[in-house]
């Protein structure tokens, strides 16, 4: 899911770089209406069209001006960028409630799976970052074990960091 949103939005960018390319315009709406960027009757309602006018041009058949092309494209791109960082603030909330319960493993569990599925860090930057082997963080990603309590206070404020940066970018 994660990979086909980045697709969209990399489709978003180049249709907006060049609005006057309908057949760009019209795969760029499909797209990301396909990947569920959101929802037909959503971005009819966001974008104050009616949703058949959406599916026309999702499907080709029409396409607006090229000057609205753009404030069209951009409010996706908005929507898509939105939806990208969805886990990374859900992973924030997580990390606050992991760091009120450290002795909790499952929250332990949860923060570094989020972590490394949101693709925060990779499981050899875990293990450099700690000096352990990547056997070890891969352990932890399959529940196998889990950090030592003491550990992970340090391990959730280095994981805060790196999810607020990504969210910055």
């Amino acid at each position: 899911m994660r990979e086909q949103l980045k697709q969209a939005l990399e489709i978003l960018k180049r249709a907006e770089q060049n609005p006057e390319d309908r057949e760009l315009f019209r795969t760029a709406v499909a797209q990301t209406l396909a990947v569920g960027v959101v929802t037909t009757t959503e971005a009819a309602r966001g974008m104050h069209i009616p949703r058949p006018t959406l599916e026309r041009w999702s499907s080709g058949a029409s396409a607006p001006h090229h000057f609205f092309r753009l404030s069209v494209l951009r409010w996706l791109k908005e929507k898509a960028e939105e939806k990208l960082k969805e886990p990374l603030k859900k992973l924030l909330a997580t990390i606050g409630r992991a760091e009120q319960n450290t002795r909790d493993d499952r929250l332990f569990e949860a923060v570094s799976g989020k972590a490394l599925r949101a693709e925060v860090v990779t499981p050899r930057e875990f293990a450099r970052k700690y000096g352990m082997p990547l056997s070890t963080v891969e352990r932890w990603r399959s529940g196998l074990s889990v950090a030592h309590v003491a550990l992970r206070p340090r391990i959730y404020r280095w994981l805060k960091e790196k999810t607020e940066a990504k969210l910055k970018q």
